[in-house]
């Protein structure tokens, strides 16, 4: 449905939580012709502070008014980029932290950051307003994100939730 969408022309934003393992976000959306990164197989992610390190594009429109010296998450999956795809930084931890893969009508822009740790972090904040206007090929309307970002803090706390009661 994602996918979808995505041909459609809708912007799409995948966070950290949607690569780890077996929580996975799954559909065409994680194949490698949409994600512009690979799922965590094992999971390793949970738990990993890191600050922004290597910046491939730094003058992407992804990073505009963001201070990449404060940006930083509390959790990250082990990801690779996709072919295709274009890794615009990384973490300290040399794990990718941002990346998109442009479609026909829309780009599909990947931050493996923790969403919750959005609310508490102005550069995060702008980090993903950007990543929603972006993903729409740069619409200048830039959506409000903190529906986005509640849902994602909801999907956050339930994969928490179920590897709590996997272990």
């Amino acid at each position: 449905m994602l996918a979808a969408y995505a041909d459609a022309g809708g912007g799409v934003v995948l966070a950290e939580f949607v690569f780890q393992g077996m929580f996975a976000l799954g559909g065409q959306i994680m194949t490698a012709s949409y994600a512009p990164l690979t799922t965590d197989p094992l999971s390793s992610g949970f738990a990993i502070s890191s600050n922004v390190g290597t910046v491939f594009e730094p003058g992407s429109d992804l990073l505009d008014g963001v201070n990449l010296g404060t940006l930083s998450t509390d959790a990250q999956a082990d990801v690779a980029v996709q072919p295709g795809a274009i890794l615009v930084a990384k973490w300290s931890s040399g794990r990718a932290a941002i990346a998109y893969r442009p479609l026909a009508n829309s780009t599909i822009v990947a931050l493996n950051l923790n969403p919750s740790s959005v609310y508490a972090d102005v550069d995060a904040q702008r980090l993903v307003a950007n990543a929603l206007a972006f993903s729409q090929n740069g619409a200048t309307v830039v959506p409000e994100p903190t529906p986005l970002l509640l849902l994602g803090t909801a999907l956050s706390g339930l994969a928490l939730r179920l590897r709590r009661r996997a272990s």
